[in-house]
């Protein structure tokens, strides 16, 4: 169950597919987390072994403050670091960051600093009875994947996908024929599937090395095969016509494939 796809409509009507991270990825960058944290604390007592060995008399009249003070840093190194890192670095800390996952709400936005804050405050329930078994429990069996905290605070732990990649040539060509993406339907977005991606992608790769007889060939065969998915006809529309909805469909549908393909 670590990779199922779930889809969010946001406040827009646009539909986002994203895959859920489920209880391995999760519990990985959370281990990550663990570790790094333990680093620190390490860090934090050689600090105070060392002060101890060498300040013996400060600390006969200032040692108790001293305690108390590594006593709240202690706190804050297992409790602000999700907190701080989650608010600083859009829902990841660096376990997430290694995991390629993030937190966001219920509608796919970054999470705000109260559901941050409501997330990782009802840690401390999720921990329990030890080593984070009832989060596990809960993470395993949700629907969704999610935690008390999670769901108190709303939101869900998603994988990142592949950053964008750019493609100036076939850019340069949309920007020339001033085409903009087309909006398409719900049931249309569900039609649209992988092998449809794949086939339109092979097509624009190969648009610009195409010859003015084999693009016109090619364009008409792809449109016969795509344009009845997102409910459109090819009847009337010259090879310009049809090249251009198909690149406007292109336009439409890459952002969403080449980030979570």
């Amino acid at each position: 169950m670590n990779h199922e796809e779930y889809k969010i409509e946001t406040p827009e009507h646009v539909t986002l597919r994203v895959t859920l991270a489920g209880l391995g990825s999760r519990g990985s960058a959370l281990l990550i987390d663990m570790a790094g944290i333990a680093l620190m604390h390490i860090g934090l007592f050689a600090i105070l072994f060392f002060m101890e060995r060498n300040m013996t008399e400060w600390f006969i009249t200032e040692g108790n403050v001293f305690y108390a003070t590594v006593l709240i840093i202690s706190f804050l190194l297992n409790w602000g670091y999700f907190f701080f890192m989650e608010l600083l670095a859009g829902g990841r800390t660096l376990g997430k960051m290694f995991m390629g996952v993030r937190v966001v709400d219920d509608q796919g936005g970054s999470p705000t600093g109260i559901q941050i804050l409501v997330r990782n405050l009802l840690r401390v329930i999720d921990m329990l009875p030890i080593y984070y078994l009832l989060g596990m429990i809960m993470v395993f069996a949700h629907p969704k994947h999610k935690r008390l905290g999670d769901l108190m605070a709303g939101t869900i732990v998603v994988h990142e996908g592949r950053k964008k990649k750019n493609h100036p040539k076939i850019d340069k060509e949309i920007e020339k024929r001033d085409l903009t993406a087309i909006p398409l339907s719900e049931q249309s977005m569900q039609m649209f599937q992988k092998k449809e991606w794949d086939l339109l992608k092979a097509y624009v790769d190969r648009f610009e090395t195409l010859s003015s007889s084999q693009r016109s060939y090619v364009t008409l065969e792809v449109a016969h095969i795509l344009f009845p998915k997102v409910g459109m006809d090819t009847k009337g529309k010259t090879s310009s016509d049809l090249e251009d909805e198909l690149l406007k469909i292109y336009l439409t549908v890459r952002d969403d494939w080449e980030f979570h393909s």
